[in-house]
């Protein structure tokens, strides 16, 4: 049996990511990025996928490499999910890759404005005047956030994509939540070899990750739709 998580956006270059559940217990299976360098103070992780897969079953999650704003009214504590209040797509890392977040109209206290060409190779969010406390921003990739750090007034903050993807399982992890990787179960990189764009997690009954290039005869009838 296989599921299938909808490809979430038209833009960037596909990527696919299947995870198998062969451990022969319910986990919930979770993605998330995390990168060393290049992310402001403060910056922390979002579950950027993260869904239960009974035995025996694989789920397979689709995305694009196309990035966007995003904000939440947060505080970003660990487990606390980052809701997210807009969604500004952004195009690719020399154009429309800056914008301000201030205060605006209601519905919402606060919310981007004036999205222009910034420093090339980085996606940079000003906080413009008074920002109330309990506002965060970040960026997102493929329509759904993967880093997020809390605004404060007048400060910059710049954010250099440098993509790492990581995978792990646990129990209760929900999809936007506020990581603390320390405390995540079976922590693995997946990495994509060159001109490779599709892997496999298969979760092995010892709750081993095996890692393997490509998908499922039945994943890649499923991609080729």
């Amino acid at each position: 049996m296989i599921a299938m998580e909808n490809q979430r956006s038209s833009r960037g270059e596909p990527h696919s990511l299947l995870f198998d559940n062969q451990s022969g217990i319910p986990w919930r299976f979770v993605c998330f990025q995390q990168q060393q360098t290049g992310l402001p103070d403060g910056c922390v992780s979002l579950a950027w996928f993260s869904k239960t897969v009974v035995p025996d079953t694989e789920v397979l999650f689709n995305w694009n490499s196309d990035y966007s704003f995003i904000c939440s009214e947060t505080n970003l504590y660990p487990g606390e999910r980052f809701s997210v209040l807009e969604n500004r797509p952004i195009d690719g890392l020399t154009a429309n890759n800056q914008i301000d977040f201030k205060m605006v109209e209601p519905p919402h206290l606060c919310g981007f404005a004036d999205q222009t060409n910034g420093p090339v190779g980085a996606l940079t969010i000003n906080a413009v005047g008074l920002i109330p406390s309990g506002f965060s921003v970040g960026i997102g990739m493929g329509g759904a956030g993967i880093f997020a750090a809390r605004a404060l007034p007048n400060v910059k903050l710049s954010f250099v994509p440098k993509p790492a993807y990581y995978i792990a399982f646990g129990m209760e992890v929900q999809e936007g939540e506020v990581l603390d990787v320390h405390t995540l179960t079976g922590v693995r990189q997946v990495e994509f070899p060159p001109n490779v764009y599709a892997m496999t997690a298969t979760l092995r009954s010892g709750c081993d990750w095996e890692l393997s290039t490509g998908v499922s005869k039945d994943a890649a009838a499923m991609l080729n739709k």
